[in-house]
């Protein structure tokens, strides 16, 4: 970890180019690599159209969002919070899909009645940069954007523009207050462990002190309402996203085996995510083999130990895992025999379960509810029940109850659960995570299939189609290990 002493260097470097009179400030360097960054993936048009299509839903106020903070003052903030695990630097997601801006500690204004953003960044240099903030120039520069204006200056200018006009805020939403209801069993000056703990709810509290009598709202919903369809360029980096996931996974369904950890697996997964380019993995790899396959995945994943077993022959596997490519996340799962054939009781149970998980595939399309994934699936296995064998025929039969009360997944882009709209009729350009979950509790056995699909006008595509989905797909990845 950097210690402060970076940041003595850099403002050192900073001073000694301000006393040498520099005329011309330094260029942002050239960071072309062998895989596309962000900058390279959305141009600054798309922030752009973005921001213009959020103007009528905040009217005649003003937008105004925080970055995320730097390692460091991340760091000393929650030295205290044993909750808290320090982590790669990502941006604020609406911050980022606004701006297109990936550097820590910014705040951004905007007002769409001006037509104009503007950028605030801390006085001095960021730790770590030594450049005199040359890269963030350039990038506002690039990004058509305002400034960077001293941070020092966010509340005067506030304090003028605020007059008479609604400010949003990234705050919690009443939809999201209920979801945090009961509050956690936390001790109240944990974050979070309390009503207003939040960081958005101290951020909202902090502007309705500094600024009385502005009438302050929550972003959340104009922004959920812009993420809902994805553009061109947000398409094309759940493809990028999709295929490195995917190729992870064939990876590490190869080293399934009697005898291999589950933390095996997980670490093939992830050597191909980043061999392929991926910055950071979407979510901690769910691999739950054997008896865990009947547990919640909150509950394995709550464990030190239970989320790394040792896998044993004649169970079933379910690898689920995917990669975070320039901010856009996958979420695919396979289930697997660990002994490398299914017996064909596993075989009767899994074809069963994946012909009606086609049928509800197939009812991904504009105009119907993702809700009707689900649905279908329940009605088509319902339909098939009185020819299963007794001891597939019950577990089924909730199965088909569960498919009727539950959701076929959820919705994708920038992280895994991006809006929770399951009856509105779907439209080209939402992407989702389709899956379920069949549990046989007297075998030990759990399957489960999750894909990537994109809602097209004709109906949708599978960005995931080419890891294999069918017993004899899954057979022939495993055989190649």
């Amino acid at each position: 970890m950097r210690s402060h002493v970076s940041r003595i260097a850099a403002v050192i470097v900073l001073a000694s180019s301000a006393l040498a009179g520099s005329p011309e400030p330094p260029q942002a360097p050239d960071n072309t690599g062998k895989f596309p960054t962000p900058e390279q993936a959305f141009s600054p048009a798309t922030f752009a159209a973005r921001r213009t299509r959020l103007a009528p839903l905040v009217g005649s106020g003003l937008v105004v969002l925080f970055g995320e903070k730097n390692l460091i003052d991340a760091w000393e903030e929650h030295a205290n919070d044993p909750f808290f695990r320090m982590g790669p630097f990502r941006q604020e997601e609406n911050l980022f899909y606004l701006t297109g801006l990936e550097f820590p500690d910014l705040a951004v204004i905007i007002d769409s009645t001006a037509g104009k953003t503007t950028v605030y960044s801390p006085t001095g240099t960021p730790p770590g940069h030594a450049d005199g903030g040359a890269e963030l120039r350039a990038a506002i520069a690039r990004l058509g954007l305002s400034g960077p204006e001293p941070m020092s200056r966010l509340e005067a200018d506030l304090a003028e523009r605020v007059k008479g006009r609604t400010v949003f805020l990234l705050t919690r939403s009443d939809a999201l207050e209920t979801a945090f209801s009961p509050q956690h069993a936390f001790a109240p000056f944990l974050p979070g462990g309390a009503r207003n703990t939040y960081r958005e709810d101290v951020t909202r509290a902090q502007f309705e002190k500094k600024y009385p009598g502005v009438t302050v709202k929550s972003v959340v919903s104009a922004t959920v309402a812009l993420r809902k369809g994805l553009d061109a360029e947000e398409i094309a980096a759940m493809r990028r996203t999709v295929t490195i996931s995917l190729e992870g996974l064939r990876r590490g369904i190869a080293h399934v085996a009697p005898g291999v950890d589950e933390r095996e697996v997980t670490a093939e997964i992830e050597y191909e995510f980043k061999r392929r380019g991926a910055q950071l993995i979407a979510y901690g790899a769910d691999l739950q083999s054997g008896p865990n396959g009947l547990r919640s995945f909150i509950d394995v994943d709550s464990s030190y130990d239970l989320r790394n077993r040792t896998m044993q022959a004649g169970e079933t596997a379910l690898i689920d895992h995917s990669a975070e490519c320039n901010y856009y996340v996958s979420d695919l799962a396979r289930t697997v025999p660990v002994s490398g054939t299914w017996t064909a009781d596993q075989r009767l149970a899994y074809d069963t379960y994946l012909a009606s998980w086609q049928v509800g595939l197939d009812a991904i399309r504009p105009g119907q509810p993702y809700l009707e994934a689900s649905r279908a699936a329940g009605r088509a296995l319902e339909a098939k029940l009185a020819s299963l064998p007794e001891w597939l025929r019950g577990p089924a039969a909730e199965f088909a109850k569960s498919l009727a009360a539950g959701s076929p997944g959820h919705f994708l882009a920038m992280n895994l659960h991006i809006h929770d709209d399951y009856t509105t009729p779907l439209v080209p350009g939402q992407v989702v995570a389709y899956e379920s979950a069949f549990k046989i509790p007297a075998r030990g056995w759990r399957f489960t299939a999750e894909d990537v699909v994109l809602v097209t006008p004709q109906g949708h595509e599978v960005l995931s189609e080419a890891l294999p989905r069918t017993a004899e797909g899954i057979e022939g990845m495993m055989k190649k290990r």
